[in-house]
């Protein structure tokens, strides 16, 4: 466990694309970690103790996989093995020990997250957590890359409508990119 710790606090989320820097991983999840506790106190649901539990644990844990998949941001030999497929192996190895502690239901739910955490860009989200997972990993994901945007302007690049802005080679709808679902989102492209 001490490896994976380790590993963990210096990271990148990724190759290209947000949060690519040493330790980006860490922080990729302090940030989902914060949006999930920023909004979880707007809707009941939310507050259920399992589904606390449930949704914090998966947040820290959904891109875990990618200790292995990368090393130093540099994507490794078989990293055709997805993050989420490396993360599930993880957790299937300590499957005896998640039960123990939060029982079987716990597991499975915190399996459809790891897995399913990319939706509509990964295998479809089959549970209302993998679901509430992916929109917060998103949501992160596209706030980082406007961030990163917004402070180099030269990356963005506005229609002469106003209405679509270009960032680093995909156009998003200013208007709708957020109120679209990812049936639109694909026509829009």
């Amino acid at each position: 466990i001490e490896t994976v710790r380790k590993r963990f606090k210096v990271e990148q989320a990724g190759n290209n694309n947000h949060d690519s820097v040493a330790c980006g991983l860490m922080v990729h999840t302090r940030k989902v970690m914060a949006l999930y506790n920023g909004i979880k106190g707007l809707y009941p649901f939310m507050t259920d103790e399992f589904m606390n539990n449930l949704m914090v644990v998966s947040l820290a844990l959904h891109d875990i996989g990618k200790i292995d998949e990368m090393k130093d941001g540099t994507y490794q030999k078989h990293s055709f093995i997805s993050h989420r497929a490396i993360a599930d192996g993880m957790l299937v190895k300590n499957e005896d020990k998640i039960i123990g502690l939060c029982g079987e239901d716990f597991y499975f739910e915190l399996r459809a997250v790891v897995t399913q955490h990319h939706d509509e860009y990964g295998e479809p989200a089959k549970t209302l957590t993998a679901r509430i997972a992916h929109l917060i990993d998103d949501l992160d994901a596209q706030l980082t890359t406007f961030e990163e945007c917004y402070e180099d302007n030269n990356k963005v690049i506005r229609d002469e409508g106003g209405n679509k802005i270009k960032v680093n080679d995909r156009y998003f709808d200013v208007c709708d990119s957020f109120a679209a679902g990812p049936a639109e989102k694909e026509d829009a492209k």
